[in-house]
C-alpha cells in the first residue's frame, strides 16, 4: 500500500501522541479501532492524503494540512483501512508517522448530564459486550448503538475498543446472541449512551 511520501514539517512532532495549537491538532502514529491507521482509504486505493482527510473529519475536523508515511509497519503493528476497514499484517503495509487536522467544527451542544452516560466494561447477562453486533460484523457502532438501546438511551454517542480480552472475559453478541472466548475476542473499554 504504497503511494508518494507527500510530507511536511517533520521535525514538528517528536513526542507526544497528539500536539494542539488553536484549531490545528496533530495525531502521532493515528489508530482506527485500535489498529494504526492505513495509509490507503480503501486497500490500496485513496492513499495518502484521502485516507489522512477522512481520519481528520472522523475527529471533528474539516481538512488535512500536513500528513507523513510510515512505511513496512504492517508485520509490527497491524494497519486498518477507514473506509472498507480492512486490516493488513503484512511487511509491505504502510501506516501514519502523524496527521495535522485544521478547522476545528463547533460540535452542537451536549444534552444535560441525566441524558448521558457511561458505561464502563459493559455487560450483558453478565458477560462483557462483544465488540461486534453479530459475529465478526455489525462492529463497534453498531454493537455500540444497540447497547445503549437496550439500556434505555437512543444511541452511542462514542465508544472505545477493549483488544483481546476473550481469554480473560467471554464476550456476547448482542445481534446473534454468540459466546466468544479465544484471544482474538474483542469487547468495550466503555460505551457512552444518549438520549434525544
Amino acid at each position: 500500500m504504497k503511494k508518494l511520501i507527500l510530507a511536511f514539517g517533520l521535525g514538528l512532532m517528536v513526542l507526544a501522541p497528539t500536539v494542539e495549537a488553536g484549531n490545528i491538532k496533530t495525531f502521532m502514529y493515528p489508530k482506527n479501532d485500535g489498529y494504526r491507521l492505513d495509509w490507503c482509504y480503501n486497500y490500496a486505493q485513496g492513499c495518502g492524503k484521502k485516507a489522512a482527510k477522512a481520519f481528520c473529519q472522523t475527529k471533528g475536523f474539516l481538512r488535512v494540512v500536513d500528513w507523513a508515511i510510515d512505511q513496512n509497519i504492517g508485520k509490527s503493528s497491524t494497519t486498518k483501512t477507514l473506509g472498507d476497514k480492512r486490516l493488513c499484517d503484512e511487511n509491505f503495509c504502510d501506516g501514519f508517522k502523524f496527521i495535522t487536522c485544521k478547522n476545528l467544527i463547533t460540535p452542537p451542544p451536549l444534552p444535560p448530564c441525566s441524558e448521558r452516560k457511561i458505561f464502563k466494561y459493559p455487560k450483558i447477562r453478565h458477560l462483557r459486550v462483544d465488540w461486534c453486533y453479530d459475529y465478526a460484523q455489525g462492529c463497534g457502532k453498531k454493537a455500540a448503538n444497540q447497547f445503549c438501546k437496550l439500556k434505555g438511551y437512543t444511541k452511542a454517542l462514542n465508544w472505545k475498543i477493549d483488544p483481546n480480552i476473550g481469554l480473560q472475559s467471554t464476550t456476547f453478541t448482542l445481534g446473534d446472541h454468540r459466546y466468544c472466548e479465544n484471544a482474538g475476542c474483542d469487547g468495550f473499554r466503555f460505551i457512552k449512551c444518549i438520549k434525544n
